[in-house]
């Protein structure tokens, strides 16, 4: 576990708390060695987000954050990958006890049981460096997934109309009626300004007549109307007084017959004046009338003008429908675009799926060959293999008729080791519980197939000698550490009260 917490996992510090509650927070010092340069580092359980870069004493020099740290391991174990990170890369081939990718005998792609199957049949097409060949296909369905998920969005909150099939079809046929009748008022609109022209121009032209013959008889009317008026303004009569002052010059005068004519003088005009307030009052309720002909026909002239230029029923009839035309356009735009992203996403998925079931096909022949030899040469030619099956949504590595615990634990070991000869995992991690059941002779097998590499394999074993001299001195020759109830790993044994 610790070798794993230097090559920057947590495991150790989440399942390993025992060593912190017993020795309290404590660092590890380590080096790495690349083309004979050698690195010193330092990672403390109290801050394991930083590793310390040291000089050769351990001495800290530079604070490095542990992403930064495992990108430079990727840099130098992995060279210009960037398809995976470092962690990625070795987590999962980092089987110690008591992670629970040491158990998962059946799933030896699963770090932690709730991981995605798709995610590890991901990751292991990045092991094999492959990711590169569908990482274009991948990323344009992604995009069109979003565009998708975008749009659905929009229909779920109403922003845009959403429609199905069958509506789409009626729109198509409502929106061909919309163009041909535009297209037939677009025909007749000329020929339909000139017939409202034509029988407008002739209503107005009789009103015009109509209204003309009304004002001579307005003209007419208030003519008598204004003589009448002044008649009865300037109506006299001549009274009794006046005749005095006539007497004074002519003494003689009869005065008895003045007094006749003032008497008949006043009894003929009231009678006229009488005659003077009727006529009035009748010229007055004929102009009257004359006014409210004249009145209604300028309201029709003021009717007619306005349909003359501003044909209202028309302009309303095609509102009406470039109105309905652009709401059933947009409904089938919107329809046409969630169908033509559903069948680009469907090619585009189709399109990667079968890019990735052709690699995932390859890579489980790579597999499936290499562990068949390794099982040959570990438990002889007869053998059956386990075998390794992958399709681009799940998998399953098989155990073919030995079902015992023993060889379950040896099949995972090996499905491990046919990785670490296809790929460039940098390191793998075996704990003791993977070897606990396995017959002693495979075991023995298994450290010759260790030894193959160049590259670190890093395993504990309990008990080396009862795996035969020639596997106990190769471990006793490639051991670093070497554990019993005197050399303990710490420098406390918690184990014991």
């Amino acid at each position: 576990m610790i070798v794993d917490f230097v090559f920057g996992g947590d495991s150790f510090l989440e399942l390993n708390k025992d060593a912190i509650a017993e020795l309290g927070h404590h660092h590890y010092d380590f080096i790495f060695r690349f083309e004979e340069e050698e690195f010193y580092f330092q990672r403390q359980t109290i801050n394991p987000k930083v590793v310390f870069r040291c000089d050769v004493e351990f001495r800290a020099i530079e604070e490095v954050d542990i992403k930064a740290f495992t990108a430079w391991l990727r840099e130098n174990y992995l060279g210009e990958r960037r398809d995976i990170t470092f962690r990625q890369m070795v987590g999962l081939f980092s089987r110690v006890w008591p992670k629970p990718n040491v158990t998962n005998v059946r799933h030896p792609l699963h770090a932690i049981p709730t991981q995605s199957s798709s995610e590890c049949i991901g990751n292991l097409i990045k092991f094999f460096g492959r990711f590169d060949e569908i990482a274009t296909a991948q990323s344009n369905a992604a995009k069109k997934e979003s565009d998708k998920k975008a749009l659905d969005t929009a229909f779920k909150h109403s922003i845009v109309e959403k429609i199905n099939k069958s509506t789409y079809a009626k729109n198509v046929v409502e929106l061909e009626k919309i163009q041909a009748e535009v297209e037939s008022i677009k025909a007749e609109i000329a020929k339909f300004a000139l017939n409202i022209r034509e029988v407008v121009d002739k209503n107005l032209l009789e009103l015009k007549n109509s209204k003309d013959m009304l004002l001579a008889q307005r003209f007419s009317v208030r003519a008598k109307l204004q003589r009448t008026e002044r008649n009865l303004k300037e109506s006299k009569f001549i009274q009794s007084k006046q005749f005095e002052a006539l007497q004074e010059f002519f003494p003689n005068v009869n005065s008895e017959r003045i007094a006749d004519i003032e008497l008949f003088h006043s009894s003929l005009a009231g009678v006229l004046k009488a005659e003077l307030k009727e006529t009035e009052k009748n010229l007055q309720a004929q102009l009257s009338s004359v006014d409210a002909a004249i009145s209604d026909i300028d309201a029709q002239i003021s009717d007619r003008l306005k349909n003359y230029d501003n044909p209202i029923a028309l302009i309303e009839r095609v509102s009406s429908l470039s109105e309905k035309w652009n709401r059933l356009k947009r409904e089938n735009n919107h329809f046409e675009k969630q169908e033509t992203l559903r069948e680009q996403l469907e090619r585009l998925r189709s399109a990667l799926s079968e890019l990735k079931i052709e690699i995932l096909k390859d890579i489980q022949g790579q597999i499936n060959q290499k562990i068949n030899d390794i099982v040959t040469r570990v438990y002889g030619q007869n053998a059956k293999s386990p075998v390794f099956n992958v399709n681009e949504n799940n998998y399953i590595y098989e155990i073919v008729d030995d079902t015992g615990t023993g060889k379950a634990y040896s099949n995972l070991v090996i499905f491990d080791l046919a990785i670490f000869h296809l790929t460039d995992l940098p390191i793998l991690i075996h704990d003791s519980p993977l070897f606990k059941n396995v017959e002693n002779s495979a075991v023995a097998k298994l450290v010759d197939e260790y030894c193959q590499f160049e590259r670190q394999t890093f395993i504990t074993l309990d008990e080396v000698e009862k795996y035969g001299p020639k596997a106990a001195a190769t471990l006793h020759k490639q051991s670093v550490l070497k554990l019993d109830d005197t050399h303990v790993l710490y420098v406390k044994d918690w184990r014991k009260k």
